[in-house]
Formats: structure tokens, C-alpha cells, sequence
């Protein structure tokens, strides 16, 4: 096997998907870890989440699927898990993770795990894009891998608090974090095994429009709910406003390299 075909792209989304991780260290850190934060985190996992779907996933669908399809999906993936929510309910989430972790707050916990479960989804995707990219181009998957790593920083803070306020257990948030960021590696080799013959711009969109409705259902119905109702509202506002900046940021940061 040619060594610049697999290992460097791979090592590439590999380096993408750790930086969730880091972002799970910044998260508990001590102003991380402060009860009367976690609606502000909160907050800021919502904003940042909404921003990212409808600012950069849904629009990116839209120019190559065409504003028909791409709503389509988005959509699907929408309503797509809200079904699952309804079939699944939060209750047998939690018995069956609970069986692993002493857990203090079992709406917070099934907060951080939905999450968790975006972002993985999320970063499949976007593993098998930095793969692709680097394929065709090692500079181009460079400057993918590496506007990626910004922003799924503060997605790892996203998955990391939520859990460690929860369960109280700082090992059990990382042990999380790391699991949605191996979604970035995965998916690149899910795309070298199964998919690089067929895996086109069009079928990344059209991934991106069904993530980008799973990650605003997650945003609006278990992110905002809680965020309003912690002890302090207004800071969970701020959180909103903070996180969507920080996702503009990390968009604009790699329109400029």
C-alpha cells in the first residue's frame, strides 16, 4: 500500500478527531467544571450547533444537491430522529449506560449523550472528507484537517461537560469525548474501504444535510430547553451568542488560509 494514498490522509483526520478530545480537556478545566457554568456550556453547545448546521452543513448541501434535495434531507434527518426519540426514549438510554456510570442527573446525562451522538454522526462525514481531500491534494487535506480541529475544539467541550456534570466522573466525559472524536478517523477509513470508489461531493452533501437536521433537532430539543431552565438564564444566553461565534470564527478561519 502506497504510503501517502492511506496513512498520511488517515493521519490527517486522525489529528482532526483528537482535537475533540482537547477540547474535552478545556472543557474541565476548573470554570468548566462550576455548577452555576454548565448553563453557559450548555448554551454555547446549542448555539455552536445551530450555527454550524445552518450556517455551514445545510448551505454547503444547497450548492451542490440543489435547495429541493438538500431540505429534503435535512429533513429526514430531522424527523428522522425525533421518530427515534419518540421509539427509543431517553429512559432505556440511560438503563442501559447507567450500568457503567453512577449517574447524578439522568436529563443531563441523556443531554450529553445526544450530543454525543450528533457529533459522531458529524464527524463521520467530515473524517471521509479530510480523506478524500488529502487524496486528490495532501495541501488541500492539510488546510482541511486542520480548520476542522478548530472548531471540533469547543464540540468537545460540547460532549465533555454535559457529561461530567452528570456523573461527577471526569474520566467518564473524556472516555466520551475521545468516542466522538475517533468518529473523525473512522469515517476516513470507512471511506477507504468501502466507499472511496463511490463517496462524491454529492454524497457528502448529502450526509451534511441529514447531519445538519440531527444536530438541530439535538440543539432544539435537549440543548435550549435545559440551558433556559439552569440557575442562571442569562448566562446560558450568552453561551449562545459566545458559541456561535466561536463556530463563525472557525468557518471564517478557513476561508482565510
Amino acid at each position: 500500500m502506497d504510503f501517502s494514498i492511506f496513512f498520511i490522509p488517515f493521519l490527517l483526520a486522525s489529528i482532526a478527531g483528537f482535537s475533540t478530545y482537547l477540547g474535552g480537556l478545556i472543557g474541565l478545566t476548573r470554570f468548566g467544571v462550576q455548577k452555576h457554568n454548565l448553563g453557559f456550556f450548555l448554551g454555547f453547545s446549542a448555539g455552536m450547533m445551530i450555527y454550524i448546521s445552518l450556517v455551514e452543513l445545510l448551505p454547503h448541501a444547497v450548492s451542490e444537491l440543489g435547495e429541493q434535495r438538500a431540505h429534503v434531507y435535512f429533513f429526514i434527518g430531522l424527523v428522522g430522529l425525533a421518530i427515534l426519540d419518540y421509539f427509543i426514549p431517553h429512559s432505556y438510554i440511560q438503563q442501559q449506560l447507567s450500568k457503567k456510570h453512577s449517574i447524578h442527573d439522568k436529563g443531563l446525562f441523556s443531554t450529553g449523550i445526544m450530543v454525543s451522538v450528533g457529533l459522531i454522526l458529524h464527524n463521520m462525514p467530515e473524517g471521509a472528507a479530510v480523506f478524500l481531500g488529502s487524496v486528490n491534494d495532501i495541501r488541500i487535506g492539510v488546510l482541511l484537517a486542520f480548520a476542522i480541529a478548530i472548531h471540533n475544539i469547543p464540540e468537545g467541550i460540547a460532549v465533555a461537560v454535559p457529561i461530567y456534570h452528570a456523573t461527577q466522573n471526569r474520566k467518564a466525559a473524556l472516555v466520551y469525548t475521545l468516542i466522538a472524536g475517533i468518529a473523525e478517523p473512522f469515517g476516513a477509513l470507512v471511506a477507504h474501504l468501502l466507499f472511496i470508489p463511490y463517496l462524491t461531493q454529492s454524497l457528502i452533501a448529502l450526509l451534511f444535510a441529514v447531519v445538519a437536521g440531527i444536530m438541530t433537532y439535538i440543539s432544539f430539543d435537549e440543548l435550549l430547553p435545559r440551558c433556559i431552565k439552569s440557575e442562571s438564564p442569562r448566562r446560558a444566553i450568552a453561551g449562545i451568542g459566545v458559541g456561535m461565534f466561536v463556530a463563525f470564527f472557525s468557518l471564517i478561519s478557513v476561508q482565510l488560509l
